[in-house]
Order: structure tokens, then sequence, then C-alpha cells
């Protein structure tokens, strides 16, 4: 009776997705160099502010080339390019109208308790994308091993990395962008580009559990045929050259499910690590190689020259520490 009572409750555990990541990883203490922040556009074509927005966005990611991960994501007013899931990720966010911005989901302030921020301290003398660079990471996170197959359109996604601490309610989200799009836009007048836009939600909007193993890697494998490419009124969509995989793991609050009413905190919501890569740039599936044996030696955060300093858990540089949490030196310390 007592074995079937055990089975029982392991079984539970598993299907919650608590089991595998609660008293059973064995985590390494190490830090990680933060590969690229995450920067989420929530926009539309019927927006008439959204390509001002979207020009500090720019300007960001021109300060900061390749260390930021832009999406798009298209759910205000009506468009060629909305799809599903942008609208539930608003929705999860409590994020109407456009344009917003979201920058590692976390929370800019203990005030506001909202993950939104201003589009334009992307691109400002502010730096807000790299003050966040600048903070370590409890975790890590690659695409190493991922193929793609030109002749089936077929995409083979291998993500894997390791943590180095607990961290709560971890998933996985992996999604694919395009770039290139020529396409109406509220707000310019002729022929508007839209870049980074969210094609495909591969693990869905919100994402997916995140199970580690005992030693504290993980490893998520996924395949994705991109549809067939089409052109229609000067659009071009699903063309493999201009796309992207994004791949970040971030903690899940739950509050962002909680009926209109309940008071949203989403400060538990943090991208821990974010990595994206150009699928022109990944080999077929006989050249690829999978990833030399897991994560060991990279636990050295990368930008050790930039760590000293204080910074708050928004990632902005302090003069003094401040009561309550801080990162000092690269390390998270309470202040009291």
């Amino acid at each position: 009776m007592r074995n079937k009572i055990f089975t029982l409750l392991a079984a539970f555990c598993m299907t919650v997705g608590v089991f595998a990541q609660v008293g059973e990883v064995e985590y390494t203490g190490k830090t990680y160099t933060r590969h690229q922040v995450l920067v989420e556009q929530f926009t539309g074509q019927g927006c008439q502010y959204c390509p001002e927005a979207r020009r500090s966005i720019d300007a960001g990611v021109e300060r900061h080339p390749d260390e930021i991960a832009v999406v798009a994501h298209y759910h205000y007013s009506s468009g060629t390019l909305q799809i599903p899931g942008n609208t539930a990720l608003a929705a999860a966010y409590n994020i109407s109208g456009a344009p917003k911005c979201m920058r590692d989901r976390i929370a800019m302030s203990r005030s506001r308790r909202s993950t939104l921020i201003d589009p334009v301290s992307i691109g400002s003398d502010n730096d807000a994308a790299g003050a966040r660079l600048r903070v370590a990471s409890d975790l890590d996170i690659t695409l190493e091993g991922s193929s793609y197959d030109p002749a089936t359109r077929k995409l083979h996604i291998i993500v894997n990395g390791e943590v180095g601490k607990a961290l709560p309610d971890l998933r996985i989200n992996v999604m694919l962008t395009e770039s290139g799009i020529i396409a109406t836009q509220a707000g310019v007048s002729g022929e508007y580009t839209h870049n980074d836009v969210c094609r495909a939600y591969v693990t869905g909007a919100l994402g997916e559990v995140l199970k580690l193993k005992a030693n504290g890697t993980y490893r998520c494998e996924y395949e994705y045929t991109i549809p067939a490419y089409s052109a229609s009124k000067g659009y071009a969509h699903n063309d493999p050259e201009q796309m992207r995989i994004v791949a970040f793991v971030n903690s899940y609050d739950n509050y962002v499910q909680k009926p209109t009413g309940d008071e949203k905190d989403f400060k538990d919501s943090e991208v821990h690590n974010c990595v994206s890569v150009k699928v022109a740039d990944l080999p077929d599936p006989e050249h690829a190689k999978e990833p030399e044996n897991p994560r060991e030696g990279v636990g050295t955060v990368l930008r050790s020259e930039t760590q000293q300093g204080i910074y708050g858990l928004d990632g902005r540089q302090m003069k003094t520490p401040v009561k309550g949490f801080n990162i000092i030196d690269g390390k998270k310390t309470i202040v009291k």
C-alpha cells in the first residue's frame, strides 16, 4: 500500500512539472553571461505611433549588435501579420493598445508592478538594454545542434543549457520571427518594411514547463516545418532567408492568469537568458553536430569586466545599494 501511494504521488508531481525540479536537482552555483536581452514589441499595422517606437528599438539594436533579440507581436488593430498567439500573450500580460514594449519581462519598478517599458528607453542614452546585459544570469542556453533542411523546409531545433541555482517555475519558449516583410502600416506613406515579426510560437505563446535533469542541465527538441513561401500584393511571407529562431527561458508568474480584479504582480516573469540564430545560418541535418558534453566549463561570466558596480534587479546601475536585493559586482546581495 505504501509503495502504491508513493507511486501515485510521484506521478502527480511529474504531471504538475515539479518532481524533476524540486529536491532532485544538484545545482552548480555557477553564473553565466547573458547572451541576448529579449525586447518584445507589441504593435499593429493600424498603429500610427508604432513606426516611431520601432525606430527607438532599432537604435538600441545598433548600439548593441547581436546582443538584443527583438520579437514584434502584432496584436493591435487588424492586418495580415496577426497570429492567434499574439493576442493570447498580450492578454496574459494585460497589454492593450500599442506601441508597448517589454524587456526580459521584468518589472520596471516596485510601484508600477508592470513589465511594460517605454520603447524609447531601449535606444536612448539611458541604455536600458545595455544595463541589462551587465547583469549576470543564473541560467545558460544555446541552440547548438539545431539544423535546417532547405529541401523539406524542416527545422530541427535543439535548446540545451544548464541552470546554476533554483529558479521558480521555469518555462522554455521558442519563437520564429521573420524580417523584410513589405506590408501596409499606419503612420507612414508608401511601403513599410516590418522586421522581427513573430510568425510562430513553436512552444505555444506562454511556453512549456522546463524539466531539468538531476545535474541541472536540460535539453528540449522540436520539429517545425516552415510553411510554403507565398507572395501576394507584394508581401513576402515565410522566407527562410529572413527568419530567426528565438529561444529563451523565463519564470512564469501564475498571477497573469488570475481573474480581472486581482492585483497583477509580474516580479517572477523574468527572462533568465535568451539566444537567437538565423535559420539560414543553420547547417543541414547531415552536417549538424551534437553539442559537446553538456555545459562543462561554461559557467564563467564572460562579461566579468562589466560586472563591477551596483545594480538594481531591473539592471539599472546605482551609486549606492538600496534596501532589499541588489546586484553588487555581479552577485545578488540582500541589504537590510
